[in-house]
């Protein structure tokens, strides 16, 4: 039989490029992303910091691409100015409960 072997760096470059959100409120996920993303995630509505998301990100998705999925989840809307991220808006409401 045949052995694959894999480095340690080579995993964590791996892993690295899937961002997964299993069940966690909207202020972890901002905090993920940002650390993913090298960004900063400001939200104007702070109710919506505590919405539960689900989302996988598994094939390096851009940022914008992430911020529309997110900003669509919760009907926010979302701009981006350098490294600044702002979410404005957005509920609880439209969020899939499980």
């Amino acid at each position: 039989y045949n052995t694959v072997s894999l480095s340690a760096e080579e995993e964590i470059t791996w892993k690295k490029a899937y961002l997964v959100f299993d069940n966690i409120d909207l202020e972890e996920a901002g905090k993920l992303i940002g650390d993913h993303y090298g960004v900063e995630l400001a939200f104007t509505n702070t109710e919506a910091l505590k919405c539960r998301i689900t989302a996988s990100f598994l094939n390096e998705e851009d940022l914008g691409t992430v911020l529309k999925v997110i900003s669509e989840m919760i009907g926010a809307s979302y701009t981006m100015e350098e490294k600044k991220v702002r979410i404005t808006g957005g509920s609880c409401e439209g969020v899939p409960r499980w």
